[in-house]
């Protein structure tokens, strides 16, 4: 079918809405609680559109033959602009802040804040990853449909009503205790700050100005993204640079998860054989990811036999850390802090598991997202885009490489199956 946007015509699909539609041609509609992989509740309503003369919302109007649209007219700016205001008041937001809801309001033109904040919400930093304010918190419910349709955890929801409406978890308990799987997904949605990482710059900063001998790993994926946190191309890949970048910070060495990535598929292919060798738990699950043995004791408790026993490579490189490295440099593995800069907010609450201290001590001190790296990085005036490439330091930062399909499905079983052809 064919429909009418500003004036152009366009084909649509039978089941495709305006949105899809605007965005699929490069036109721009503004949204705040729109996000792909959700299903479309329009609770913001500032996608608002002109339709054959009225306004409606385009993230879940579907497309009909010879519809016509218009996407920017004085009435539709007006809309928008009250209703960002409406979202905004009484929330104690400034428009000084940097988030998706403050950018979007002062794109749309809002010059003042009304309202005085509302009486105290709850604020909880229960859990070791993450942070809530709800005083901060709009009701878009990008965080609760994430929690509940896409992750099947339903750690957070709708309590109170009315005025008193919230979003926390059941019977407005802490995240520390529900079934939070740490995983940080309603934070990488929240559009206004009230669900955010627990933030260990300062720590970090506070370790790196001391005696101690401070060693960071870095996932493999932050090499790519690292970069979107100081402006540059998205997808680019930084691994040069952001090596560069960390010893400029001030790490005493610069090393690579990858490494303890391939002792990962070792162990895990010498378990994989031992326990068809000798008859144990089949299949065996990777427990690559906190995230994903958190949802298994959680919800799949009958299922921990199948999960190998093997540390993640976070882990085993926290606990190589403050035994072979030190030993190797010759530092008191007492003086050496042990950082990690990951993508999941889950490592944040792995490292407080009382089972991860086989070295002695705790096998890794601070967990860095990398958001908070590249605040870091901004606050030092560190540019990465400035910096020539250089290379992670040996032995613990090299690698064979195999260990980057680690985060595509099915990218563990098939290194496993690899390396027990070749043992």
């Amino acid at each position: 079918m064919r429909i009418t946007i500003n004036g152009g015509e366009y084909e649509a699909a039978e089941d495709e809405t305006i949105l899809g539609v605007a965005e699929r041609n490069h036109i721009d509609i503004p949204t705040l609680c729109y996000h792909p992989d959700l299903k479309p509740e329009a609770r913001c309503r500032l996608c608002v559109v002109e339709v054959e003369g009225k306004l409606e919302t385009a993230c879940n109007t579907k497309v009909r033959e010879g519809l016509v649209v218009v996407t920017e007219n004085q009435q539709i700016s007006e809309a928008r602009k009250l209703n960002i205001e409406l979202l905004l008041a009484n929330h104690g937001h400034t428009l000084d802040e940097d988030n998706e809801l403050v950018r979007l309001a002062r794109r749309l033109g809002v010059k003042k804040i009304r309202g005085e904040p509302l009486p105290e919400k709850s604020l909880d930093s229960s859990c070791f990853s993450l942070y809530r304010d709800n005083n901060k918190c709009v009701l878009c419910g990008k965080c609760v449909q994430k929690c509940q349709d896409v992750q099947g955890v339903e750690a957070i929801g709708y309590v109170g009503r009315g005025y008193h409406t919230e979003v926390a978890p059941p019977l407005n308990h802490k995240l520390s205790d529900v079934a939070c799987v740490n995983c940080g997904q309603c934070a990488a949605v929240c559009p206004a700050e009230a669900i955010v990482e627990k933030d260990d710059s300062s720590r970090v900063f506070k370790a790196l100005a001391s005696e101690k001998k401070v060693v960071v790993q870095t996932a493999p994926s932050v090499r790519v993204s690292v970069g979107e946190t100081q402006g540059l191309e998205p997808g680019l890949v930084s691994t040069g640079k952001l090596v560069a970048a960390l010893r400029r910070l001030g790490f005493d060495a610069v090393l690579d998860t990858n490494f303890a990535a391939d002792l990962t598929i070792v162990e895990e292919a010498h378990e994989l054989i031992e326990r068809i060798q000798n008859k144990g738990t089949l299949p065996m699950m990777t427990s690559c990811c906190p995230g994903w043995v958190k949802y298994v004791e959680h919800f799949y408790p009958k299922l921990l036999p199948h999960v190998s026993t093997c540390k993640s490579p976070q882990q085993m490189f926290g606990a190589l850390s403050k035994t072979y490295l030190a030993e190797s440099r010759g530092w008191d593995p007492g003086d050496v802090i042990s950082v990690s800069v990951m993508p999941c907010t889950a490592k944040k609450y792995e490292i407080n598991r009382p089972e991860m201290s086989d070295s002695g001590r705790r096998d890794v001190d601070f967990v860095l997202t990398t958001r908070e790296l590249g605040r870091m990085l901004n606050q030092k005036n560190i540019n990465l885009g400035e910096l020539p490439d250089e290379r992670y330091d040996d032995l613990m930062g090299a690698s064979t490489g195999a260990a980057a399909i680690f985060g595509a499905s099915g990218g563990v079983m098939e290194l496993l199956s690899a390396l027990r052809q070749t043992l």
